[in-house]
């Protein structure tokens, strides 16, 4: 307890409790345990309260995923109570499907959950044993199928592979082929070719070449200049008035060869 200081009838200075200051604070105590207390009730009733609980769940941005899908892998149900709902493993739940490469959730109080999802797409696919395992930029396995892509993607050509297990990123025999593969794809979809290429061959590193449209064959080399390869120096010889758009073009040494 803090004190004041005060002279007495003799004049001496003595030293005198604070009793109006000690019950200042004692009454902001007690203002704040009230306060307290009231949000405790009130957060128990919002825990428990019948208008607290989820009634809508609306999945969106998923075409290949469906919405009950979604929906089950994160375990959310209608009559669960929304504030004592999370999300972190709601999430990690959801982007654990393959075809999904990112979600959010949004709580909209008092009954609503959206379910954001980014999904992901098929960039290029693998034909082994009459099956076709679908990857997408980054090399995950999508899905093995028995039919092609819908979609007009590249088959990858000559490549060995070690592991094809879906919703992990399939496993070449040559490990530098994931980082040629990841970057050729990315190269590609920036470029002229964007939607054009049918077949990649990255098993020979030092002669990583690309079809278009199945008549005119890219020989690039190695991957060093990979975007001043394609963007510039394919890009032109298959763009230039004399192009048939057929043959073969060898990029040796900063120079272009049309066979």
């Amino acid at each position: 307890m803090k004190y004041i200081t005060k002279k007495n009838d003799d004049g001496k200075v003595v030293k005198l409790k604070n009793y109006k200051r000690r019950a200042k604070i004692n009454k902001i105590k007690r203002k704040l345990l009230l306060i307290s207390l009231l949000l405790i009730i009130l957060m128990i009733i919002l825990l428990f309260a019948p208008f607290m609980q989820i009634r809508h769940i609306n999945c969106t941005g998923n075409g290949k995923v469906t919405s009950e899908e979604i929906i089950s892998a994160s375990n959310i149900k209608t009559g669960d109570n929304i504030i004592r709902t999370g999300k972190g493993k709601a999430i990690d739940s959801i982007e654990n499907i393959p075809y999904v490469k990112s979600a959010e959730i949004i709580k909209k109080y008092p009954s609503t959950i959206n379910i954001k999802i980014t999904e992901c797409q098929v960039y290029s696919y693998i034909e082994k044993n009459k099956e076709f395992i679908y990857l997408d930029e980054t090399g995950k396995v999508l899905e093995i199928s028995d039919k092609k892509p819908e979609d007009k993607v590249p088959v990858l050509e000559n490549l060995k592979i070690t592991e094809n297990n879906v919703n992990d990123v399939i496993g070449f025999e040559n490990s530098g082929h994931i980082f040629i593969y990841k970057a050729l794809i990315q190269t590609l979809e920036n470029s002229t070719f964007a939607g054009m290429v049918t077949a990649i061959d990255i098993s020979d590193v030092n002669k990583i070449k690309f079809t278009v449209n199945e008549n005119f064959t890219v020989v690039l080399g190695d991957i060093y200049n990979l975007n001043y390869k394609i963007n510039i120096m394919a890009s032109n010889a298959y763009n230039s008035p004399e192009s048939t758009k057929s043959g073969t073009l060898n990029i040796i040494d900063g120079k272009a060869y049309l066979d």
